[in-house]
Formats: C-alpha cells, structure tokens, sequence
C-alpha cells in the first residue's frame, strides 16, 4: 500500500513539473500562430490582425503600438480614437497588426493579453527585456508574413518604444508613424512629472533620443503630435526629428492643430502618413 501511495504521489510531482514548470515556476504555452500570439524573448505577445482577409504577402505590413494604458476599454473594445483609426487604416486595404504591450491587464478583442514580462503597462515599459522582446517578436511577424517593408505605428509610449527600435535594431523597420512622441525619455519624464504632480524617474529607460545618430538614413518618419497634447509638448517630438533630418534622415514633423493626445489618432493626418512612410 506504502508503494502504491508513493507511485501515486511521484506521478502527480511529476505531472505539476511538467504543466507548472520546474521547482514551481509557472510554465506559460504560447501558440504562437501568428495570428493570435507571437512569440518573442521572454514574452508571448498577443496580436490582433486588423484584416479580414489576413496579412497578404509582398505588401507593406504596419505593426500598431499603443500607449501607456490599456490597448482595450472595460468592454473589451478598443477605445474610441484607436477603433476610429484601425478603421480608417482598415478602409485603406492597410496590413495592420495591433501587438499588446506587456502589463497591460485587459484582453484584446482576440480574448488574450501578453505574458511573460513583469511590467506596469503605465510604468517603465522601456526596458532592455520589452525592446528586446518586442524586436525578436517583430522579427517573426516579417519572417512569416513577408512584407515589402515593416512600418512602425507608435502612439505615445508606443511611439517612444518605436523610435527606440529604430536605431536600437538596425533594419528592423523601414518607416515609422510617431503620434504623441516624447523622445528623450528622462527629459520628457522630468517635465511630466512637474506638469502632472508626479515622482519617480525611470532609472532602467532606455531613449529614443540615445539612437537618433544610428537610425538608418533611408528610414521614413513622420512624428505628428496635437497641438492640445497635455501628455507630450510637440517640443519633443520636434528636438529629435530636427536631429534626424540634419543627419539626412527622410523625417518631417507636424503639430495637428486642434487635436489633443489621445484625439490625434483620429486625425486623417495619421492615416495620410502611414501611407507616405509606406510608399
């Protein structure tokens, strides 16, 4: 009886083991189908394919990056300036692909949220393990879908982890749509941390500003930032596209008169750039 309960009790360890990882560490399954999730460093990403008809080949691909909040509202829809703009991308036969941030707790559509990397969606998400992450996961999605050119669609958090991409990871992108970018990181952290009441630095930041000198000059960029924007003054967007077109970058910026931080994504200017980065 003594050997019976003891093979009972060495299958079930062994059975924890193998669904709940070694020495009690949560083992997490990722699909990694490409269409609902894509695996990358030390995260399971949940994508969102905006396409009906899926991501056709030999087509430019845009890769979308939400801020520094939740991609989805408590109904489990996108919020209103980004389901506006996925329609208009959408309107446009745009390739678009939607890639949740890590910490960000609320489920896209597709019933999923990314795993694997221990963040604040509104904290220091700039981190070597999310940009490393995110470029490994991006590099898959080019991979499998072969797009004629990866263009990069960052809104405000997304925007700084995009323009960080670009220099960071050379060839990964070939354009990118920076709506609400701050830029330098520390100096765009100091100036809201006084114009919000906030404290707290971000020590383990990266910047996009650290790589403006790497980004390939061949490389498209449109930085756009409303002119009512109380999270992101044009001023930043602005610094660093002015250092990329004195180094023969192809980057303009625009301020869109009357469009505030989040409202921006609705502007017809977001769509308009995303199709001239894309040319």
């Amino acid at each position: 009886m003594r050997r019976f309960l003891k093979a009972i009790c060495l299958f079930g360890l062994l059975i924890s083991i193998f669904v709940f990882g070694t020495f009690g560490e949560t083992a997490w399954a990722c699909s990694n189908d490409m269409k609902t999730t894509v695996s990358g460093g030390e995260a399971c990403w949940a994508i969102h394919v905006i396409n009906d008809g899926g991501i056709e080949p030999g087509r430019p691909l845009v890769v979308f990056l939400h801020g520094d909040a939740e991609p989805v509202g408590k109904s489990g829809r996108y919020g209103k300036s980004t389901r506006r703009m996925l329609r208009k991308l959408k309107s446009k036969n745009i390739n678009t692909i939607l890639i949740a941030r890590p910490g960000c707790e609320r489920e896209l559509p597709t019933g999923l949220i990314t795993t694997g990397i221990d963040v604040s969606c509104r904290g220091n998400n700039y981190t070597p393990v999310v940009l490393d992450g995110l470029a490994a996961a991006l590099k898959a999605l080019k991979a499998h879908y072969k797009p004629s050119k990866l263009i990069l669609l960052g809104h405000s958090g997304g925007a700084m982890l995009s323009g960080i991409l670009l220099g960071r990871n050379l060839g990964l992108a070939q354009g990118a749509v920076l709506v609400g970018w701050g830029c330098d990181t520390e100096e765009w952290r100091e100036w809201r941390n006084l114009s919000a009441g906030k404290r707290g630095t971000w020590d383990e930041s990266l910047s996009a500003r650290d790589y403006v000198d790497k980004v390939p000059v061949k490389t498209k960029i449109v930085a756009l930032t409303g002119s009512r924007d109380e999270n992101t003054l044009p001023k930043f967007g602005k610094m660093c596209t002015d250092e990329l077109i004195s180094r023969g970058v192809a980057a303009r910026f625009e301020v869109l008169e009357g469009w505030g931080h989040g409202s921006a994504l609705r502007s017809d200017d977001v769509t308009e750039a995303v199709l001239e980065v894309s040319r």
